[in-house]
């Protein structure tokens, strides 16, 4: 009877030992009493809120189980993708696309959730709204730089959409804006990828497509008016012939290029010249340029009957 008391005893001491040896060898290999999730941002508290001056903000998950997912949002609720905000290992990079960046870090295996919110006082992220007027010859183009925001770009047209044709060029990146109806009025929106804005008023010069060898037009006495040579293509013309109204440096005939198919003459009612008071017609003669060929002496003649 007393020895089997001792075997008791011994066996109920090695069970004892075993119990403790495994527990000790889960919490070395980390499978028991996992790491408080924290970051290298905050005090330890679970919503933490951060300020920076970049557009760039990173951190590192300092500990925790070693299975983590991060996910974020900004300010007007759209979901970072895989490319704005990286983990890589432990250590985290989030782009800021707007004042205020909303992050979950999440452990997997503990189920701990951290908040953090990062608030950029960058100035290229302000979603600032800038008011712009662009005046474009009819028959021609303006050209605007986007390097004042982050891409991608869009346009949001709010009126007039049929008034223009908006050419995308990458290199460098910008848009081209064609004037394609004569006194027309459009509205549109540029947004940048940041929530930065610029609203967008165009005005396209008054005037007329020439289509054959005389056109005749009743106007009023506008500053400018413009013609888009369109009776032949590939054609280059110069002015032969002019009412002493018209006669300025800035009338002139206008180069195809790179963007504008086709010439256009550009007219100038300068006040210095045409009376405020005029009524009558004026007129501008063109002839083909660099030609030959004594049958092909095409000109075309422009009445403006001012009323």
């Amino acid at each position: 009877m007393h020895w089997m008391m001792k075997s008791i005893i011994r066996l109920s001491i090695l069970s004892i030992i075993t119990i403790v040896a495994l527990s000790s060898c889960e919490s070395d290999n980390g499978l028991a009493n996992d790491s408080k999730l924290a970051l290298s941002v905050g005090g330890g508290e679970e919503r933490i809120s951060t300020c920076t001056p970049d557009t760039i903000y990173q951190f590192d998950i300092i500990s925790g189980s070693g299975y983590y997912e991060v996910k974020a949002k900004d300010d007007v609720n759209n979901v970072l993708d895989n490319e704005e905000i990286k983990l890589r290992g432990t250590h985290v990079s989030v782009l800021l696309k707007t004042p205020t960046t909303y992050v979950e870090v999440y452990d997997k295996k503990s189920k701990q959730i951290l908040y953090l919110e990062i608030e950029t006082t960058n100035s290229f992220i302000s979603p600032s709204v800038e008011d712009c007027s662009w005046y474009i010859n009819f028959g021609s183009y303006i050209k605007e730089n986007l390097n004042w925001g982050t891409q991608p770009y869009t346009i949001e047209y709010i009126d007039g959409k049929e008034n223009l044709d908006v050419i995308w060029n990458h290199n460098p990146l910008c848009i081209v804006v064609k004037g394609k109806v004569g006194g027309s009025h459009t509205h549109f929106i540029i947004h940048d990828n940041r929530g930065r804005k610029r609203n967008v008023t165009t005005l396209v010069s008054q005037g007329w497509v020439i289509k054959d060898d005389t056109l005749a037009v009743s106007t009023s006495l506008f500053h400018y008016l413009d013609f888009p040579i369109q009776c032949e293509e590939n054609s280059s013309w110069e002015i032969d012939g002019i009412s002493k109204e018209l006669m300025s440096a800035e009338t002139l005939v206008c180069n195809r290029d790179k963007y504008r198919n086709y010439e256009y003459l550009h007219v100038c009612l300068s006040p210095n010249r045409v009376d405020a008071n005029f009524k009558g017609q004026l007129y501008i003669k063109l002839k083909k340029k660099n030609v030959t060929d004594r049958f092909d002496r095409r000109h075309i003649i422009v009445f403006l009957n001012i009323n």
